[in-house]
């Protein structure tokens, strides 16, 4: 509880209290790039060394599993019934559970996705013959995840391929919502397929690489994009975009809707070497960047309400 674990390029995991203070730091072999998941007082994390590695929240090491190559992926992790207990972007600290008898999906840049158990072993091992993260999304007890071969995969909970479709040179990380599978690709598209036989239902083209997890909200989809644009749609036509700060490569990866208020607040990536956000007794989302010597605020986040005024902040 108040501690943020963030990864870092310089092959850390870190424990920061809200404060920006550090509390201990785990060394890998290589980056840690993505969104560790957290369960029953342990941590699940991958690195760009090839492991999964899981410790527990007081940084004692309990096992690693290791790919063929490196880990551009944050995992997932279910119930033994399937149902979602940790998803990137998706969870919160009010959300996480506990389970030990549930199972970890992953995949490596070795052409590979995994199912492990708790216990780090290995349940079952899926082909694609393709690099990529491999970020996914369970719903209805099936597993639902991009690759760099531009396809959409649907696995059953025991790593059976249940369809594919093709969406581009490289299809990135989904998320299901309602039985429809919104995600983004390589080819400026954000489709939006049937989560029970891939079918398309719609899709909107942008004018760039939509690299980032879609946000989901009732029948509104949030994303952001590489041509600098963040995008409301409804079922494939547009109902707003927002222009950011940068002309080029604007990548934004979560959205948080305030309840009261409706603003939509947009988190965008810093190339940093840690960063982290944190909200006010006000609920107002704050970016900071933790360095060797103290943390400092930057200005890297917007808002935007629906009544269309804008800030910065």
């Amino acid at each position: 509880k108040d501690i943020i674990y963030a990864g870092s390029a310089d092959c850390h995991l870190y424990a920061i209290s809200k404060e920006g203070e550090e509390i201990w730091k785990f060394r890998t072999g290589g980056a840690v790039t993505l969104e560790a998941a957290i369960s029953d007082n342990n941590i699940y994390f991958t690195s760009f060394d090839s492991y999964l590695y899981k410790i527990t929240t007081d940084k004692d090491f309990i096992w690693r599993f290791r790919t063929g190559n490196s880990i551009l992926c944050s995992p997932s992790i279910t119930d033994k019934r399937g149902s979602e207990l940790w998803a990137p972007f998706n969870a919160s600290p009010s959300e996480i559970k506990a389970v030990s008898d549930g199972m970890i999906f992953f995949g490596s840049f070795d052409g590979n996705y995994y199912a492990l158990s708790m216990d780090g072993s290995l349940l079952w091992r899926y082909t694609t013959g393709s690099p990529g993260g491999g970020t996914c999304s369970v719903f209805d007890r099936k597993i639902y995840f991009g690759r760099w071969d531009g396809y959409l995969r649907c696995l059953s909970l025991d790593g059976y391929e249940i369809w594919k479709k093709k969406a581009g040179e490289m299809a990135f990380a989904p998320r299901v919502v309602d039985g429809i599978v919104y995600f983004g690709s390589s080819d400026q598209n954000l489709r939006a397929l049937s989560a029970t036989d891939g079918s398309l239902l719609w899709k909107y083209r942008a004018n760039a690489m939509i690299l980032g997890t879609p946000f989901v909200e009732k029948d509104t989809v949030y994303f952001g994009c590489w041509d600098g644009y963040f995008y409301a749609i409804r079922k494939g036509e547009l109902l707003w975009k927002f222009r950011t700060s940068l002309d080029f490569l604007s990548q934004i990866r979560n959205v948080v809707i305030e309840p009261q208020t409706q603003r939509i607040i947009v988190k965008k990536p810093i190339e940093e070497k840690i960063s982290y956000a944190t909200t006010t007794s006000q609920g107002d989302v704050k970016m900071f960047h933790y360095g060797p010597k103290a943390p400092y605020q930057i200005g890297t986040e917007y808002a935007k309400d629906t009544r269309k005024k804008s800030y910065r902040f």
